[in-house]
């Protein structure tokens, strides 16, 4: 149910990202741990279709709560580009309280994404996922994803 708002909250700030308007695709799940992202990133380079990837790691929010500041969470990404319009973006999210996130998108804003590109990236998305749960250990990950078309036909 969490992961359900999670992804209707992260819709509706897409669509409502100021005057932007966002298209695309959001896949997401939580999980509960983060993987060894060096192995995650050799392992996608490994797919004939993707010619580049890229690992970045960032801060986000510092949460206040009644306890005072938290701990800033922390956002980890993996890019992925490839011939036949393939690319996306992997996203987890580490909170204060330990919590994680999985999410994997593709997203235009201000345009809509291609069908040519949905229909070439989704079946890379799905096969990063079941590597990811069968390679990586993320259990039931294909089974608790939550998938969101916005501003786009499936």
């Amino acid at each position: 149910m969490k992961i359900k708002l999670l992804a209707l909250i992260f819709t509706f700030l897409v669509l409502l990202n100021g005057c932007d308007t966002g298209y695309g695709i959001s896949r997401i799940a939580k999980v509960d741990s983060l993987p060894d992202f060096n192995a995650v990133v050799s392992h996608i380079k490994k797919y004939p279709e993707i010619e580049e990837v890229k690992y970045w790691q960032n801060e986000g929010g510092r949460p206040l709560t009644f306890s005072g500041i938290q701990q800033a969470t922390q956002v980890y990404y993996i890019s992925y580009k490839g011939s036949k319009n393939i690319a996306g973006t992997i996203h987890f999210t580490k909170d204060y309280e330990g919590n994680i996130a999985f999410q994997q998108y593709l997203i235009f804003l201000n345009r809509p994404v291609p069908k040519e590109m949905i229909e070439a990236t989704v079946p890379i998305m799905q096969r990063i996922e079941k590597d990811l749960e069968e390679k990586f250990g993320f259990t039931n990950l294909q089974k608790n994803i939550s998938v969101n078309y916005f501003g786009t036909d499936k």
